[in-house]
């Protein structure tokens, strides 16, 4: 393959103004998001804030610090995480570029996970019924006494694992941003079922509510 030379002007229009967000470059708002989005470390969204992080901000995807901290359920000081964002004025209706709100964020978290959990149940079931040799019999499934021999590996009940033990916590983060006034985007949009021009029309009109400073992150993405 061949290879390319990076010019100073390519880079200008590839990354930001400071260039790649690292260790000896970043904003107060990179930390923000870095804190909200992989895991709720509670220490490092405190040094954000304390930097005057700016917690409405959005990214190059429209993302707002809280969408990102709401899909952190499974955390166990995930209540403690969007209840200091809010505190600090996150807003709950900010939108991604596609027109997501956090409540948009949090209600697919709801049905992915809701029918990943449904699944595991059926599953559960199944094993079950092979164990005890009550399951489908034949070609490719053997008697039932071959099925009793058939080592099932031994997992918790279907609330009891990882996956699903924590959803009690996502129900409860719905019900507070739903206390603050949080609606699903009423113009959210796919854009896998647009034409170009249908969705550029969605997307500028999106972004034109989005105009003010405070929406702006102090790294230029």
């Amino acid at each position: 393959m061949p290879s390319k030379n990076v010019t100073p002007e390519m880079k200008k229009k590839m990354f930001p103004p400071d260039g790649v967000p690292c260790a000896k470059n970043m904003k107060p708002d990179d930390y923000l998001f870095q804190a909200c989005e992989y895991g709720c470390n509670t220490q490092a969204l405190d040094r954000a804030l304390a930097k005057k992080a700016n917690v409405n901000a959005r990214n190059k995807s429209g993302m707002t610090p809280l969408m990102m901290a709401a899909t952190n359920w499974t955390h166990p000081k995930y209540m403690t995480f969007l209840e200091t964002l809010l505190a600090k004025g996150a807003e709950v209706n900010v939108e991604s570029e596609y027109g997501n709100t956090v409540m948009d964020v949090l209600n697919k978290e709801i049905i992915h996970y809701e029918a990943a959990r449904e699944k595991e149940i059926k599953d559960q079931a199944d094993r079950r019924e092979i164990m005890e040799g009550r399951g489908p019999v034949g070609w490719g499934y053997g008697t039932a006494e071959d099925q009793k021999k058939t080592v099932i590996w031994n997992r918790p009940a279907v609330d009891e694992l990882d996956d699903f033990k924590m959803m009690p916590q996502l129900y409860k983060g719905k019900a507070l941003l739903e206390a603050k006034g949080a609606k699903a985007g009423e113009e959210a949009f796919n854009p896998a079922y647009l034409t170009a021009e249908e969705f550029v029309e969605k997307r500028d009109k999106v972004l034109a509510k989005y105009k003010d400073k405070k929406y702006k992150m102090y790294n230029g993405q």
